[in-house]
């Protein structure tokens, strides 16, 4: 009876500290993705205010191409497919 009751007391706590830790590893996850999503929403907004600022407020006799951002966007010069040529 003793060693029964042991048994179900491991099996409980073991069964608490893995639903405990699922839990927290899914919140962190969902919290982690959150974050993330709002930092890239606000980078963008940040982003998108600046360069509208700036094109209104720039010089409108230099006509500066802007660099494309960091994150790979902009429009890539692609050479002409094959299908095209026929």
């Amino acid at each position: 009876f003793f060693f029964f009751f042991f048994f179900f007391l491991f099996f409980f706590f073991f069964f608490f500290f893995f639903f405990f830790f699922f839990f927290f590893f899914f919140f962190f996850f969902f919290f982690f993705f959150f974050f993330f999503f709002f930092f890239f929403f606000f980078f963008f907004f940040f982003f998108f205010f600046f360069f509208f600022f700036l094109k209104r407020g720039g010089e409108k006799k230099k006509k500066k191409k802007f660099p494309p951002p960091f994150w790979g966007g902009g429009k890539k010069k692609t050479p002409p497919s094959p299908q095209k040529k026929k």
